[in-house]
């Protein structure tokens, strides 16, 4: 089974990570479950599922580092989304899935460490986190790969996400690329404030080679930011045309 096949759905971003740790302790005890929390992270009694972080999560911490323990399985849907104090976190092996938005909206975190005992990585787990730059896969990982900071399968026939915080002007597909991953090319946070002003939202050309056939539904998420480079009657100008991304002919 491919690491795109393994990937862990889940059934939306709407939940506000804090929000999420209640209905997740809720349900838990309904059914007789602990949880255990522990410098504002919240686990299962046996510390195998990291649920989610607190708002105050690494607030006494000025470094924002934060090392996952040794016990966890799981790194549960949405666990640190929105944990803006978070600039590093250490994932040991011995963690198996990174599951869906698990990172969402770090925007402090920078890079990221694969370890090659993860089985499974969810849609939009490192989405929103407009400042990592780069994913580094274990070599000895089975089920995922990098290059450049990009995070692909095993043998980089899937493309599984590029980091939004990544500024290149330009990025070319390796050819050994068949398919896109939905949200690969994530939507980065639009400019909301006067802080926002020193920020790069300088266009990204993505060069994709004819040989990319599979593009999923919001591969490019309608991004403002990227622009495919492509040739005309290829899988990508089909799919540039129908979701209506800007595109350029190669």
């Amino acid at each position: 089974m491919s690491g795109t096949e393994k990937a862990i759905f889940g059934d939306g971003v709407g939940y506000a990570a804090v929000e999420r740790a209640r209905k997740e302790i809720r349900e838990r005890h309904e059914k007789g479950e602990r949880c255990i929390i522990l410098d504002e992270v919240c686990y299962s009694e046996d510390m195998a599922v990291l649920y989610c972080c607190y708002p105050n999560f690494l607030s006494d911490k000025p470094y924002g580092s934060f090392t996952v323990p040794d016990t966890v399985k799981i790194i549960g849907e949405e666990a640190f989304d929105g944990a803006k104090m978070l600039k590093e976190i250490i994932i040991p092996e011995g963690v198996e899935v990174i599951s869906f938005g698990a990172f969402h909206a770090c925007a402090s975190l920078r890079s990221i460490r694969i370890p090659a005992s993860i089985i499974g990585i969810g849609y939009l787990a490192f989405s929103a986190s407009t400042e990592l730059t780069s994913i580094d896969v274990d070599v000895g990982n089975k089920d995922y790969s990098s290059a450049d900071g990009v995070l692909f399968g095993k043998n980089m026939n899937d493309l599984c996400y590029y980091p939004s915080g990544k500024r290149n002007g330009v990025y070319r597909i390796p050819d050994s690329v068949d398919t896109i991953w939905p949200y690969a090319f994530d939507r980065e946070r639009i400019r909301m404030s006067v802080q926002d002003t020193d920020r790069d939202f300088s266009e990204v050309r993505v060069i994709v080679p004819d040989n990319v056939t599979k593009l999923c539904d919001y591969s490019f998420n309608r991004n403002f930011r990227y622009i495919i480079v492509c040739n005309e009657g290829s899988s990508a100008y089909d799919y540039a045309m129908k979701w209506g991304i800007r595109y350029e002919i190669a």
